[in-house]
């Protein structure tokens, strides 16, 4: 369990070394961050930039503890890559999305698979509760989370 971490948006640091440099200056470590870094997918980072990236989380003892996605989780490709890359950066944990309209039985199947792929990287799968879905409550969360759970999971 981390006592802080922080997500830095776009709107204050417009890069990955801003944001780091925000982070030294409240002395926080642990990061936070959607899927695209300075503009690109992380899925479409070239191997110069995934390397270019871990060497600045390494030079500034950073790690990115939350990778939030913003794929659904039927994207088994989109998850085959970003867990792939995530993996070269150091990533802790993805928190998968839950979309208006899904269907509770396809996205526990497909939560299931990514959750595997997770752990073969050895990267948590993270699920929240969404009020527009069918995840609106804690207790959805929970009944859900039920179906779901494995080593690597968890519920924010």
């Amino acid at each position: 369990m981390y006592n802080f971490s922080i997500f830095i948006d776009d709107s204050i640091a417009d890069n990955m070394k801003s944001k780091m440099d925000i982070c030294n200056k409240l002395l926080i470590n642990n990061m936070e961050t959607d899927d695209r870094l300075e503009g690109t997918d992380i899925v479409d980072l070239s191997g110069e930039q995934v390397e270019k990236y871990r060497r600045l989380l390494i030079c500034n003892q950073k790690k990115i503890v939350l990778l939030q996605s913003s794929k659904p989780v039927s994207e088994k490709k989109y998850y085959q890559k970003l867990f792939r890359k995530a993996h070269l950066l150091g990533v802790e944990n993805v928190k998968v999305p839950v979309f208006r309209g899904e269907d509770s039985e396809s996205f526990i199947s497909d939560f299931k698979l990514i959750s595997k792929t997770g752990n073969a990287y050895g990267i948590g799968v993270l699920l929240e509760n969404a009020e527009t879905s069918f995840l609106s409550t804690d207790k959805e969360v929970t009944s859900i989370y039920k179906k779901v759970k494995s080593a690597n999971t968890g519920i924010i």
